[in-house]
């Protein structure tokens, strides 16, 4: 595994050195600490979106091997360029972590939003003060979206399902909102833990499964949301019918603004 990051991470470095805008498609969450460490070669200080069922900052991982793929946000906070105050956590529930790790994280000022408080506060106010937080003083931005974030509904074909996640529909729109919200210069994307032989939907269809659809999915919306702001737009241009009843398109966070609800 040691070998196998050294290798990523120079294969990221390799995209970075020409200005290109690194999407990793994983795998093993533990790839995120070897992507990360190439961005910080570029990189000294960065905003991170980590969205995921756990919290993944364990000491010495859930195996018990320090670069496994439940300790990889130890690791890259030990690399330096990522301070809590600019980390958030968006999805955690079940039962990992415990008490002591959540304590760990709070004294680190990381922030985090469990399924329960997406139930009450929303997508687009968590999405907001995430984006906050990552833009907040640094250099660039990383977001790692580990695909056990969606309920095993939208979702089987991952090593680690936990019920009580994210839905599809849920997921899309935290993707568009964040896909607009960052320099696309100066940013990098991983989704990781899509495992099609566990999918228990049809495997030989056309999709690869609803897993491997929806993780698709994902990724057309980022580079949408990635080159309409590389463009220097903030919204796309439906067509809509003449009789349109909606409000429009309020995805973005630039002008015009999206319609995000005052915090308390």
């Amino acid at each position: 595994m040691v070998e196998s990051h050294r290798r990523m991470t120079d294969k990221v470095k390799e995209v970075l050195d020409i200005d290109g805008i690194p999407v990793m498609l994983g795998g093993d969450h533990s790839i995120t600490f070897a992507n990360v460490r190439a961005f910080a070669k570029k990189y000294k200080n960065i905003g991170m979106i980590h969205i995921d069922t756990h919290a993944d900052c364990a000491p010495q991982g859930l195996c018990g091997f320090k670069y496994d793929h439940g300790a990889h946000i130890r690791r890259i906070m030990e690399l330096g360029c990522l301070k809590g105050k600019n980390y958030t956590l968006i999805g955690p529930r079940g039962y990992w972590p415990g008490p002591d790790l959540y304590k760990w994280m709070a004294d680190q000022d990381f922030q985090w939003f469990t399924m329960l408080d997406v139930e009450e506060l929303g997508i687009d106010r968590i999405a907001k003060e995430a984006a906050d937080r990552a833009n907040d003083n640094v250099d660039a931005v990383y977001i790692s979206w580990d695909i056990d974030t969606f309920d095993p509904a939208y979702a089987p074909g991952t090593g680690e399902p936990e019920p009580n996640g994210l839905t599809s529909r849920e997921g899309m729109r935290l993707m568009r909102l964040l896909s607009s919200s960052f320099d696309p210069d100066k940013f990098a994307f991983d989704l990781v833990e899509v495992a099609p032989n566990y999918d228990v939907s049809d495997g030989n269809s056309y999709s690869g499964g609803i897993t491997s659809g929806l993780a698709n999915r994902l990724i057309v919306e980022l580079l949408a949301g990635l080159s309409l702001t590389k463009k220097g737009e903030t919204e796309g241009r439906p067509v809509r019918p003449k009789s349109y009843r909606g409000t429009g398109n309020t995805y973005s966070f630039g002008k015009p603004k999206a319609q995000i609800p005052k915090r308390n």
